[in-house]
């Protein structure tokens, strides 16, 4: 077995609810998102069958479900180990005031730009909804412990944490974004067209949006689907551009305004959307947001990296709109279309190119 240790800090707040849905660090997140990451570390190399992918994953991090070849159940307990030093309560108990406004023009009046992003965990009259959250720069050791000969996985899968991993509520808004100090691990300047990491988890759009379940970072012909935002002060303005940015992308595909209950092009992006409920999914229709945000510390600076890890429209939610599914062509379009916004805002200056 190989052990390692990982120092944490966050880069902005992090709602990792307990039972309670008070945030405390706890290793069951941490164990989520290594499996996230390692199911995209390793796809390309099961052909991105995730029947095989999921029975190497079960093998490796646990499982009650494979079968043997006589078609029984068996179970064996997990190879890997994650430990915190600290399994603490979280620090932040009080939400500031200082939320910088932003317009939406589908609202009548400029909406707090923390709010938008993680509203669930904030809300409008109480500002931190279930107290405490994790305050930014809390830090803690994270030991894990592996098979020596899953080395070079578990570091990849390091790598890609630092640099796009986020956890908790809303972490794919930005919130939970971690700065990961260890040996071998490689700060946000490694990412490049070049970069052999990257170049094993990308694949071209058309051909991720052949499967339902995130799998790989998309490309396109202008390269990979990876944006770096300016440089801020501080968090809290990242957190505006990343809303202002959001806005835009998900405004520029407008709900007419005769629309029925049926589907449309935002609905893609994610689901439910406020005031424009799909029947055909009635309450339990849910898709999570494709476009992740990563805020990142650098020095005494903030910005944000933007990635998109393209997936079909599931196939349930797919077969329940019948001939108002949308086919892979028009998901392509739709994600174009994101694309271009995200290519055309100002505040985003960078995106990777081949």
């Amino acid at each position: 077995m190989k052990k390692e240790d990982y120092q944490i800090s966050f880069n902005v707040p992090a709602f990792l609810g307990d039972a309670e849905q008070k945030s405390a660090w706890r290793t069951p997140p941490f164990k989520a998102l290594i499996q996230q990451w390692w199911r995209v570390a390793v796809a390309k190399e099961h052909n991105y069958d995730w029947h095989k992918i999921r029975e190497s994953e079960g093998r490796l991090f646990g499982h009650a479900w494979l079968k043997d070849s006589n078609g029984k159940d068996w179970a064996m307990r997990s190879r890997v180990r994650i430990r915190l030093a600290e399994c603490k309560i979280g620090s932040l108990n009080t939400w500031g005031k200082d939320d910088p406004k932003v317009k939406h023009p589908e609202v009548k009046f400029p909406v707090g730009s923390q709010l938008y992003l993680g509203y669930g965990p904030l809300d409008f009259k109480m500002g931190l909804k279930h107290s405490p959250a994790i305050e930014v720069e809390e830090k803690n050791l994270l030991t894990l412990i592996y098979p020596k000969e899953d080395a070079v996985i578990f570091l990849q899968v390091i790598q890609l944490i630092t640099w796009f991993g986020s956890i908790g509520g809303r972490s794919r808004n930005g919130w939970g974004s971690m700065t990961i100090q260890a040996n071998g691990i490689h700060d946000i300047s490694f990412i490049n067209a070049n970069n052999s990491l990257i170049n094993k988890v990308t694949r071209p759009l058309s051909e991720c949006l052949k499967l339902d379940w995130p799998h790989a970072i998309g490309s396109d012909g202008k390269g990979v689907l990876i944006w770096k935002t300016i440089k801020r002060a501080n968090w809290r303005l990242v957190m505006k551009d990343l809303a202002e940015i959001k806005i835009n992308f998900r405004t520029a595909l407008p709900f007419p305004k005769t629309a029925p209950n049926g589907f449309q092009d935002r609905h893609l992006l994610a689901y439910p959307v406020t005031n424009h409920k799909i029947h055909a999914w009635t309450n339990t229709g849910r898709l999570a947001n494709q476009i992740r945000f990563k805020v990142v510390k650098e020095d005494d600076q903030f910005f944000a990296m933007i990635v998109h890890l393209p997936c079909a429209l599931p196939l349930e939610m797919s077969q329940s709109l019948r001939r108002d599914a949308p086919s892979i062509q028009k998901q392509i379009e739709v994600w174009q279309a994101v694309h271009r916004s995200l290519d055309d805002q100002q505040i985003v200056i960078t995106r990777i190119t081949q």
